[in-house]
């Protein structure tokens, strides 16, 4: 959406407050932009063959010099119809977290267009440029909630998953749609740990169950930990517990 571009550039028309009644029409292209506070009832918006549907609190979009088929059910809107220097937009719909706030700055970009006392013009241009800063910073909030959340699926599907020695970090990022390095930063936030070490010490700690049971050799404690080289087991073994993998069976059986 445009709020996320630079030198916008914007010059303000007008601010309108309206009501309607439900109705079917078709809009002809305008030479002004038009961002909209859908305070009551919802609209669906074609363009050829695109669609957008505008619900109740949402922000709906539409740049200058597209004409549009609208069906709106009863209704109410702030809208602010504005030129800008910007090129190449498109329509768009912003569905908030806090549509309270930006209704309440729409409100007052209303009142002050209305009121038009000295200066009005640049308190409305600032209001404006209020309102595209707080949905920016929410959409920012969106995504960083989004990528916490997915974070916390991949951690879950490692937990479910760590004893499979196919395990691989970058699948697991792949499939909850999270970058390797986000995940990363993430683990070592909460564990403080890469994610391979919280792998690692997870697998050592269950192979040391199983040696210390003394029913499963090194090479099947190593393979059902998820390790699939006997050598290098040993050698974590022996890093992480400082001594070898015989040395944690032996030690189980004199403590029996």
């Amino acid at each position: 959406m445009f709020y996320q571009r630079e030198n916008i550039g914007a010059r303000i028309v007008s601010v309108l407050h309206m009501n309607w009644q439900a109705t079917d029409t078709y809009v002809v292209p305008r030479n002004f932009c038009a961002l909209a506070y859908r305070a009551k009832g919802d609209g669906v918006f074609r363009m050829g063959e695109e669609r957008l549907a505008s619900g109740q609190d949402t922000v709906f979009f539409m740049p200058a010099g597209v004409g549009y088929e609208a069906h709106y059910t009863d209704g109410a809107i702030y809208a602010i119809h504005f030129h800008t220097t910007l090129s190449n937009m498109t329509p768009g719909n912003f569905e908030p977290a806090n549509s309270a706030r930006l209704k309440c700055l729409f409100e007052k970009a209303c009142a002050l267009w209305k009121a038009q006392r000295i200066g009005y013009q640049h308190l409305v241009t600032a209001v404006f440029y209020e309102i595209l800063a707080e949905i920016l910073l929410q959409t920012v909030q969106k995504q960083e909630l989004k990528a916490s959340d997915c974070f916390f699926l991949a951690l879950q599907a490692i937990e479910d998953s760590y004893l499979d020695p196919a395990l691989r970090m970058e699948s697991i990022c792949q499939t909850y749609h999270i970058s390797p390095s986000y995940f990363r930063k993430k683990c070592k936030e909460i564990h403080g740990k890469s994610p391979l070490r919280y792998i690692t010490e997870k697998r050592l700690r269950y192979a040391e169950v199983l040696l210390a049971s003394s029913k499963y050799s090194v090479k099947q404690a190593a393979f059902l930990s998820g390790f699939t080289d006997e050598k290098y087991f040993s050698r974590l073994v022996r890093k992480f517990y400082d001594c070898t993998p015989k040395d944690i069976m032996r030690l189980k059986q004199l403590k029996s």
